[in-house]
């Protein structure tokens, strides 16, 4: 399936259909978004893919200490490597997941621009 418009890919949704059509298989997908971004998006769309993640990354580290980034990082590739065994993109769960490290994302941003206010650094004092 890769090999017939490999650059470009056959279009979103296209790798579960071939899947089903196949006689030879009883699944419905790859279990491995790699290889299903290469079936529906082809190189151009997983490169597209890893280099704006890479580059979104990258682009947030000076919001993090050392201790922050460590664990990003972690959770990133252990996401990458999980990716070699399920559709991540298109799992709820990992979905989730995703959510969450954007919320971390965002935290980290408004802590160190000054944004967020800690609710905890009030006292009964301050709310009188």
């Amino acid at each position: 399936a890769i090999a017939v418009n490999p650059l470009f890919g056959r279009g979103l949704g296209t790798g579960a259909i071939i899947l089903l059509l196949d006689q030879r298989t009883e699944v419905a997908s790859a279990h491995n978004e790699y290889l299903r971004l290469l079936v529906d998006v082809g190189v151009v769309g997983l490169i597209v893919y890893v280099v704006g993640l890479v580059a979104c990354t990258l682009r947030e580290r000076k919001y993090y200490d050392r201790s922050q980034w460590t664990m990003f990082i972690a959770v990133l590739l252990a996401l990458a490597a999980y990716s070699y065994t399920d559709n991540t993109l298109t799992s709820p769960p990992t979905l989730v997941l995703f959510f969450a490290i954007s919320l971390f994302v965002q935290k980290a941003r408004y802590e160190k621009e000054g944004y967020y206010d800690d609710p905890y650094e009030y006292t009964y004092e301050d709310a009188i």
